[in-house]
């Protein structure tokens, strides 16, 4: 028999459905758009192709609708990739779900101190990250190193650079394969763990005041077999700041002296309210169409991409080729194979209400994964663009 439940999360909750083995079977999809300020999502059809399994499961709450588990994951991490500004709220969120459907056995199953694996955990600037042994090797989380310089690994890996330092190790015999050198884990909790050597040449592309720091801390692992944890909160212009630090807070305001002080305050403070108003409401078009052209946009042209750049499309299909994310076959741009998963198959509808048939069509395009790596690729050759 199974039964519903409540699982506190972000500013409200979000409902699951355990199974007669109290695992969650199936998450409410009406409270994940809900949770990411997604709401339109389900009136307009998007959750239902994204989730094929959603169906009524709830009698007494008709208009709820759940999910599988897994499809309830993918959705999350899908509307996670289109905005910036959803990628903290989807993490805490995804976290909760595989908190909840893991349950405290699963949770306990693996200790931290046992024998196959060791956990040590380091702090830089507020921010933790992993270094773990397993089976006499070290492997660090680059996926937790990365978090704070708003990087990704994948990005790092895919760089001729680390391809041939990659390369270097196995033929001087320090990895046995290229395999080896990487370990990741998928899901909400996913990371992706590099191998020791590849530790500095990794916190140099991050920053390389985070790579002196690394490079100390390697040299006490080195002759100790352990590092410690404190940390000097190194400062610069480099340094990521604390994610949970307190912000500055400005002294108060002395308070008025007299009745007509206070009410030529007042009235200062309603001035500028006023003006803030007025410029939000002035720019409010500008986020419009960065919602409509870029945050909510699942695929993406040569095309787009090259305008928002600010070059020619036979600019930037010849960079690319350049940089080996691309080939001209047959008159037509391939993409090479280890970057296929930037470009997906797009199905693109538009109702005919002469014919009262719905079109489709499929559309080859950059993902917004695609987008991200190919404007970060680019301003990693030519500079930061100034409207980033």
């Amino acid at each position: 028999m199974s039964s519903f439940e409540k699982i506190p999360c972000l500013e409200g909750f979000v409902r699951v459905r355990r199974t007669s083995e109290g695992e969650v079977g199936s998450v409410c999809v009406n409270d994940l758009c809900t949770a990411l300020n997604r709401v339109p999502l389900m009136r307009d059809g998007t959750a239902v192709r994204r989730c094929p399994s959603m169906a009524i499961l709830d009698t007494e709450h008709p208009r709820d609708l759940y999910a599988s588990f897994d499809e309830a994951v993918a959705f999350v991490q899908w509307m996670a990739r289109g905005s910036k500004l959803l990628r903290e709220r989807s993490r805490e969120l995804l976290q909760t779900l595989q908190k909840s459907r893991m349950g405290r056995s699963s949770q306990t199953a693996v200790s931290d101190d046992s024998p196959e694996l060791q956990i040590i955990e380091l702090e830089y600037a507020g921010h933790k990250f992993s270094m773990r042994l397993a089976d006499g090797r070290y492997m660090v989380n680059a996926t937790e190193m990365a978090r704070p310089f708003d990087k990704r690994p994948a990005v790092w890996l895919k760089l001729s650079e680390t391809i041939r330092l990659r390369q270097a190790l196995v033929e001087n015999g320090t990895s046995p394969d290229l395999q080896s050198q990487i370990i990741t884990s998928r899901g909400p909790a996913g990371a992706t763990w590099l191998e020791i050597h590849l530790w500095t040449q990794f916190a140099g592309w991050l920053s390389p005041a985070f790579a002196a720091w690394c490079s100390h801390k390697l040299v006490e692992l080195m002759r100790t077999g352990c590092a410690v944890i404190e940390d000097p909160q190194p400062s610069g212009p480099e340094t990521a700041p604390a994610e949970n630090s307190a912000p500055d807070v400005a002294e108060p305001a002395p308070l008025p002296a007299s009745y007509e002080d206070a009410l030529a305050l007042i009235d200062a403070q309603h001035r500028t309210i006023r003006s803030q108003r007025e410029f939000i409401d002035s720019n409010r078009y500008k986020y419009e169409h960065y919602r409509q052209t870029v945050e909510d946009r699942e695929w993406f042209s040569t095309t787009m991409i090259a305008n928002e750049i600010g070059v020619s499309a036979i600019a930037l299909n010849t960079f690319l080729m350049d940089e080996g994310v691309q080939r001209r076959v047959s008159g037509e741009w391939v993409v090479e194979p280890q970057f296929r998963h930037l470009r997906d198959l797009h199905i693109y509808e538009w109702y005919n209400h002469r014919t009262r048939h719905t079109n489709k069509y499929k559309i080859d395009g950059w993902t917004p994964a695609g987008r991200e790596y190919i404007i970060e690729l680019w301003e990693k050759r030519n500079g930061r663009l100034w409207t980033r």
